[in-house]
C-alpha cells in the first residue's frame, strides 16, 4: 500500500523526474506479485500524461452546488479512501449547499468497490457484492421518488 500511495502521488504530478525516480524503486519489487498486481505503466505509457488533471481535480466546490438527493456509499474495509473524511468533507460540502436530501451509508466488510471477500487466514468465502446492496440503493430512490 505504501508503494501503491506512492504510486498515486507521483501520477498526480506528472513530473518526468518523480516517474523515473518511482520506476527505479520498483525494480527492486518487480518480479514480486503485489508489484505485478499494482499494474504500474512504463515509461513511456499515457497515464503519466492522462492522469495529473484528474488526480489534482478537486471535486468538493462541485458537491457544494448539488441541491438533489445524495446517496454517499462506502465499503468499511476501503484503503484508497479515508471514509470518516470523506463523508464529513462532502457532507459539509453538501450542507453549504442547503440540500438537506443526503444521506451516507457504510457497507460492512465491503471494500472500495463494494464487494466482499474473506480476511486472511478465514474460512473460503466466495467474494460478491455487500450483501444488501441493490435492496438498499433502491430503497433509498424509492423513499426519494415518493410523492409527499
Amino acid at each position: 500500500m505504501a508503494f501503491y500511495r506512492r504510486f498515486i502521488a507521483v501520477a498526480r504530478t506528472g513530473r518526468g523526474e518523480a516517474i523515473d525516480a518511482l520506476l527505479r524503486a520498483g525494480d527492486s519489487g518487480s518480479t514480486q506479485e503485489w508489484y505485478q498486481w499494482l499494474g504500474i505503466p512504463t515509461r513511456d505509457h499515457w497515464l503519466w500524461t492522462f492522469y495529473p488533471p484528474i488526480g489534482k481535480f478537486n471535486p468538493l466546490p462541485f458537491w457544494s452546488r448539488v441541491k438533489v438527493p445524495v446517496l454517499l456509499l462506502y465499503g468499511q474495509e476501503d484503503r484508497l479512501v479515508a471514509v470518516d473524511s470523506s463523508i464529513s468533507r462532502i457532507g459539509r460540502a453538501l450542507d453549504a449547499a442547503g440540500n438537506r436530501s443526503w444521506a451516507s451509508a457504510i457497507l460492512p466488510r465491503a471494500a472500495h468497490n463494494f464487494t466482499v471477500s474473506p480476511p486472511p487466514g478465514a474460512p473460503f468465502e466466495w467474494g460478491h457484492v455487500a450483501m444488501g446492496l441493490p435492496e438498499f440503493v433502491l430503497g433509498w430512490i424509492r423513499v426519494q421518488t415518493e410523492p409527499n
